[in-house]
């Protein structure tokens, strides 16, 4: 790299007259300090994160169990001659069952009309169903038989009656047998006019003692009959 001379210096040898310059001497010259140019790079993103740096919590949402629908029971009017054993036998479950969804005692009398719950099925229910009207029937054809009836006939009834005084009094056979021939009928509100099913005996039965029955047959309601108004 060249250096230059001083300009005092020059100037004195120019005076003495010993030096001549043969070319102009430049001026000196400021340097150009040029900054760097800092490139940012980015960061080179690794394959993978290490598992030690990052976790992720995975919340799973809370699913509340769903628990199947359960059918409301099916209720029964209890009849005449009917026990909760008797559900029990037609149902086929246990009498405690019966008794506990109907919320009544094992051992109580309950009277005409009481309602027995079952907890049953569709197929379960035809099934009770058919069953209960199978007991029936069977239980007041061997009854007809016993007596030798074949026929049957219309009674109207007259103002003053009841259940007790039409199967009883006017024609000698237990309140059952008229409710078996009459299943849809509310023999506890019977009225003036209305025709009920019964029986035609060839016997002629002054009386029939109600307490030769099965004990079931006889409820309370049958101690106090209403008349028909």
């Amino acid at each position: 790299m060249t250096r230059s001379f001083p300009l005092a210096l020059l100037a004195l040898l120019t005076a003495c007259g010993g030096f001549e310059p043969t070319a102009e001497i430049p001026a000196p010259v400021t340097p150009i300090v040029v900054a760097p140019v800092q490139i940012e790079r980015a960061a080179p993103v690794p394959e993978e994160l290490p598992t030690s740096d990052v976790v992720a919590e995975i919340v799973e949402p809370s699913v509340s169990p769903v628990e199947p629908e359960v059918a409301p029971p099916t209720t029964y009017a209890l009849r005449r001659g009917e026990t909760l054993a008797h559900f029990a036998r037609w149902a086929e479950m246990p009498v405690e069952t019966v008794a506990d969804t109907s919320g009544l005692d094992l051992d109580g009398v309950y009277p005409v009309g009481t309602e027995i719950a079952l907890q049953l099925t569709d197929e379960e229910r035809s099934i009770v169903e058919a069953r209960r009207d199978a007991h029936h029937q069977l239980r007041a054809r061997n009854y007809l038989n016993s007596r030798g009836s074949t026929r049957t006939a219309f009674y109207r009834v007259k103002s003053g009656d009841s259940a007790w005084t039409i199967a009883s009094g006017e024609l000698g056979m237990p309140v059952w047998m008229l409710e078996s021939l009459n299943p849809s009928t509310d023999l506890e509100r019977l009225r003036p006019g209305q025709e009920l099913l019964v029986p035609v005996f060839e016997d002629i039965v002054v009386q029939v003692d109600e307490a030769e029955a099965a004990p079931s047959d006889r409820l309370p309601s049958e101690e106090a009959p209403d008349a028909a108004e």
